[in-house]
């Protein structure tokens, strides 16, 4: 079988016995397999090289006696060179198994496996994951006692109020040290002191409506005279009585600046 194909043809042959019989030519490109077993060509066309060219002719000329000269004609061509040996083909035997052949599909499956045991996927556990979290010292509500709030909820809070109106009525009370003259009702609201000797008390104003109250301890038999100050406006000054352990409640009410008397008890078993 001869296949066209410029610009020198090729020729495929079946049997070794076809190639030789090919009369070699230069640029000849010859591939040869036996067809009655599993025979593969596994090289390159070689082209059949032609022998060496000829010599050149010699330069035409006329002989006339006595002169030789050129007539301006080329020689005739040299005679041509010996046939080239048969082109070689290489031929392996052997059935085809082309160890490098692969599939076109690209998604070549890889063994993939993990040693331990791995929690199932869970939406949850994601959503945890990435959720923030209260601090290692935090407790839960339902752990934090009484005792506890009350722990924390000391001293006075002035930015606390009451929806309504108003800055809402202060309680508690606060044993002042003896003889204290400053009370500071502004800041603890209810008193409590023992006086010893003759005071004059003085006080800060809380806000508008605050009621606030003083309590006196009286220590010893001697009357001691209690006057109110700065801050105060109170209908008299208390005089404590000759009994001791007595107590009196001088009960006042803000206007914002000044703390009126509402009223007063009279001297009470403490």
């Amino acid at each position: 079988m001869t296949i066209s194909v410029n610009p020198h043809p090729q020729i495929m042959c079946d049997t070794i016995s076809e190639r030789d019989s090919i009369p070699a030519r230069t640029g000849i490109r010859v591939f040869c397999r036996e067809t009655d077993s599993n025979f593969i060509f596994d090289g390159t066309w070689k082209a059949a090289s032609g022998g060496a060219p000829g010599p050149p002719g010699d330069d035409g000329y006329t002989p006339i006696k006595g002169v030789d000269y050129f007539d301006g004609d080329p020689g005739a061509p040299g005679s041509p060179g010996a046939p080239g040996s048969d082109a070689d083909v290489t031929v392996h035997e052997g059935a085809f198994n082309h160890s490098l052949l692969h599939s076109n599909a690209l998604d070549h499956a890889e063994a993939h496996t993990h040693t331990g045991v791995y929690e199932a996927a869970n939406a949850n556990i994601q959503a945890h994951v990435v959720a923030a979290h209260a601090p290692a010292t935090a407790q839960a509500n339902a752990d934090i006692t009484k005792a506890e709030i009350e722990a924390k909820l000391t001293g006075e809070i002035a930015s606390h109020s009451h929806a309504g109106g108003g800055g809402g009525q202060p309680i508690g009370l606060t044993v002042l040290a003896n003889d204290t003259t400053a009370v500071a009702l502004a800041t603890y609201f209810n008193v409590k002191l023992t006086v010893t000797a003759a005071r004059t008390l003085t006080t800060t104003v809380p806000a508008a409506g605050t009621r606030c109250a003083v309590v006196v301890l009286t220590s010893g038999t001697t009357s001691r005279v209690i006057t109110f100050g700065t801050g105060f406006k109170a209908v008299t000054t208390l005089a404590t009585g000759t009994t001791s352990g007595r107590v009196f409640v001088v009960n006042f009410i803000s206007d914002g600046t000044n703390l009126y008397e509402a009223g007063r008890t009279a001297a009470m078993v403490a």
